[in-house]
This record gives C-alpha cells, structure tokens and sequence, in this order.
C-alpha cells in the first residue's frame, strides 16, 4: 500500500505533467496558427497566453472528454451490458440445472446478497 507522502508527491508529478503537457498544446497551438492565419486568412498573430486561451475555450465548447473519450449515441453502458448478459448466458447455457443452482448459490454469497427463494412450481 502507497503511503500518503508518495501519494502526495504523485499527485504533485501529475498536477506538474499535466501543466507541461497543456503548456506545449497552447506553444503549438501558437506556432501553427501563427504560422497559417495571417497569410491564409490576413489574420493576427497571437501570443502564447492568448494560445492557452484559445484552447481552453475549445475545451469549454467541446467538452473535457479528453482524446478518445466517448461521444454522444456511441457505445456506453448499454453496449457493455448486452455484451455483459451475452456472456453470462453463454456461460449459463452449457450448465446443467443443479450447475446452474449452485453456480447461482456461489454468485450471491460472494456478493454479500441472500440468494432469491423461489416458491416450487408443482403442474397438477
């Protein structure tokens, strides 16, 4: 287990990284705009601040999902879900009842619940 001083000094090295990172975006940002505006579009040049700026009202228009984060209508929870229950019903079919009851049994005692009785059904 980390203690909190290296947990501390981690946070610290990503808070650190993450400036870096967001201060190169912004030095890029700068030289490619600066580089293509003004002679495509008799644009102005801007400064590195005015480039942080820039980006960071990109990332409030766009959304803080970062690269490759989802998107709207694509595969989430719903998607995981189908694919959760496809295999759990895979898995299910190739057992015989008494598998399937104890299988069961094993499931909700590791998860901390009472197992579901079910009343028996009798056909008379």
């Amino acid at each position: 287990m980390m203690n909190t001083r290296n947990r501390g000094l981690m946070f610290v090295g990503y808070g650190l990284f993450a400036i870096a990172i967001m201060a190169l975006m912004a030095f890029v940002n700068m030289l490619l705009w600066n580089w293509l505006v003004p002679d495509l579009f008799s644009g102005p040049e801007i400064s590195f601040l005015q480039s942080l700026g820039l980006l960071a009202l990109i990332k409030l228009l766009t959304g803080f999902s970062g690269i490759g984060g989802k998107k709207w209508g694509s595969s989430g929870h719903h998607a995981k879900k189908q694919i959760w229950k496809q295999k759990w019903d895979e898995k299910m079919a190739g057992m015989s009842d008494e598998e399937k009851a104890s299988f069961k049994e094993m499931y909700y005692r590791r998860c901390g619940r009472p197992m579901e009785e079910k009343e028996p059904t009798t056909t008379e």
